[in-house]
């Protein structure tokens, strides 16, 4: 996706060079207009994806006799980007869900959806305020994946100790760590047990039995092409009466490919597949000079209303310069990496006030613990279905004494709120987590934190 970036400077397009969707001409500076004249509606709260002026922006610095790479950097956004640049703020605050953690200190946006539970922080930012803001995503709305608690050091003054089983006990400054360019990968462990496609019939005994985990020829070294519908949105709905049915629907959505590979086609059908719709591409960004395209880039589509009705689903498909493009269906693999199938967006029809009728949205899944989503309901219906009796516990799961049918009360599970004894409540049962405290990759604060509580609604 674009990248996240404080309001950086981007360069002007040397003499000659091929122009840029949306750059200055030789004439002077274009803004980008909507895509083909489509009109932007403002029934879903992921359509504010229209790209606002421009907001004081920062001011130009000179260019400078640095390298090529340097000045890349320079290079004036505003000519480049116009319009399509968004420098609203993004409020930053101390969050209420950070409280009695090691991170109660840092000032976060509180619109980022957490993925993980409370500690460590694992977030991402809400849809709607992505595509408000259009190519550039500000710092703020970033999406943060922490494995602990955000370090609170001085550059100055913080080191590293490397202790232990180790010949030479030594201790590093940050000044004294370096980034060591080597003849052979890294040989440690998740390198290996990490960011792998297996084809479909390798299960995790098989992988582990055969090695499959060192062959070369699995490994992710670059992102497939992937696409997705953010209009409309999930659980939006569309009335229908005598004014929708008379004017288009604009779907939109965004795109991207892996390797450096543009994307040269979007494509929407609403009948499974047997027909498509060509979408407009919007493509703010500008190649690298190795003719590389990193970020992401923006479609739409105007569909007739009546059309939408008959549908059950719609479905995106991209493309890139290399003609590669998305199955049909999801691909089972051992991570449940690389899924790329078409995304799909069921459509039902809802009565949402007394005498009217519509069209109601259901996108795949929902982010984090949030409810909703088609597959999450599919899911369920598949495994209320498979379940039968004789099931094992797993070996890792939290003990649970369930023999004697004891009860207790909250107040007696608050009680167990410490490191010496730290009980969490799930769906109505009583785990004593304290045996695991040592062992979770995030620390002790990440169980300690939720530890004589009912948290079920965590993730």
């Amino acid at each position: 996706m674009a990248a996240s970036v404080q309001p950086r400077q981007f360069g002007h397009l040397e003499p000659g060079s091929a122009p840029v969707c949306g750059a200055a001409s030789s004439n002077g500076a274009k803004a980008y207009p909507p895509a083909n004249g489509i009109p932007r509606r403002a029934d879903s709260p992921v359509r504010g994806c229209g790209f606002p002026p421009l907001v004081s922006p920062p001011s130009r610095k000179p260019p400078s006799d640095g390298s090529d790479d340097e000045e890349e950097e320079q290079e004036d956004w505003r000519e480049l980007y116009g319009s399509h640049l968004q420098l609203e703020v993004e409020p930053s605050v101390r969050d209420a869900r950070d409280e009695g953690t090691a991170d109660a200190w840092i000032e976060r946006n509180p619109l980022l959806i957490r993925l993980t539970g409370k500690h460590p922080l694992n977030c991402e930012a809400p849809l709607a305020r992505l595509m408000h803001h259009g190519f550039i995503t500000p710092a703020a709305l970033h999406f943060v994946r922490n494995h602990g608690a955000v370090p609170r050091g001085d550059w100055s003054t913080w080191t590293v100790e490397v202790t232990g089983l180790v010949k030479r006990p030594m201790r590093l400054t940050v000044d004294e760590l370096r980034i060591i360019v080597t003849t052979a990968e890294s040989d440690n462990y998740y390198h290996y047990k990490d960011n792998r496609v297996f084809p479909s019939h390798v299960d995790a005994e098989l992988a582990n039995a055969d090695a499959w985990w060192y062959k070369p020829e699995y490994i992710i070294n670059e992102l497939n092409v992937n696409s997705v519908i953010t209009a409309p949105g999930h659980d939006e709905i569309l009335p229908i009466n005598g004014i929708t049915t008379q004017r288009g629907y604009t779907m939109k959505g965004y795109a991207y490919s892996g390797g450096g590979k543009r994307i040269t086609r979007v494509e929407v059908t609403l009948d499974g597949g047997e027909t498509w719709l060509v979408c407009v591409l919007d493509l703010p960004e500008k190649p690298t000079k190795y003719g590389k395209h990193w970020c992401w880039c923006f479609w739409s589509v105007e569909v007739e209303v009546l059309d939408l009705l008959g549908a059950k689903e719609i479905a995106v498909r991209a493309w890139d310069q290399s003609h590669n493009t998305q199955p049909e269906k999801l691909i089972w693999n051992l991570m449940g990496m690389m899924n790329n199938c078409w995304f799909k967006v069921k459509v039902n029809v809802c009565r949402p006030h007394k005498g009217e009728i519509g069209l109601v949205f259901e996108h795949p899944t929902q982010p984090g613990n949030q409810t909703g989503g088609w597959m999450a309901r599919q899911k369920h219906l598949e495994t209320a279905e498979a379940a039968a009796p004789g099931l094992k516990r797993s070996t890792s799961t939290p003990f649970m004494n369930t023999t004697d049918g004891k009860q207790f009360t909250m107040s007696e599970v608050r009680k167990h709120s410490s490191q010496d004894s730290a009980w969490i409540v799930v769906h109505g049962h009583v785990y004593d987590c304290t045996a695991f405290l040592k062992d979770h990759p995030g620390g002790a604060d990440s169980i300690l934190i939720n530890a004589g509580t009912d948290c079920t609604e965590e993730p």
